[in-house]
């Protein structure tokens, strides 16, 4: 069993690696869905030394509130990509070739995304969507 003290360093602990793990965030742009469901959400996010750029889905239903998804990441300032919807379900995402790009996957909510580089052909990723969550 833990004592109150032990429970007050635990939670202080706990309290100061979180700051330690993500030092800020700021939102860059927030770009709405054609049929106002989804959102895309721009973000730079300081994690040490270097700050990544960070593109989230997020759907605009008061029932889903939290519920993000990242669709993107890279070292890349954020005016260097392109984020726009090609219709109510298709997210396109356009970055300089040179970017480091650390994160491009898949998502679960019937978005179809489109990734790709200046100067190259479209890479798209199909997300089947969960029919039982309702998104």
């Amino acid at each position: 069993m833990i004592s109150a003290a032990g429970l007050r360093v635990l939670l202080v602990a706990s309290g100061s690696f979180g700051l330690v793990a993500c030092s800020g965030k700021a939102v860059t742009a927030t770009i709405n869905s054609p049929d106002q469901y989804y959102k895309a959400v721009v973000m730079v996010r300081t994690v040490g030394a270097k700050p990544v750029t960070e593109v989230m889905l997020e759907p605009q239903s008061v029932w889903h509130l939290g519920n993000h998804q990242l669709v993107w990441s890279g070292q890349v300032p954020p005016s260097e990509i392109s984020v726009s919807w090609q219709g109510d379900n298709h997210l396109s995402v356009t970055y300089p070739q040179a970017a480091n790009v650390t994160e491009s996957r898949k998502l679960s909510m019937g978005v179809a995304l489109e990734f790709s580089p200046l100067g190259s052909g479209p890479s798209i990723h199909s997300a089947v969507g969960a029919a039982s969550s309702g998104v």
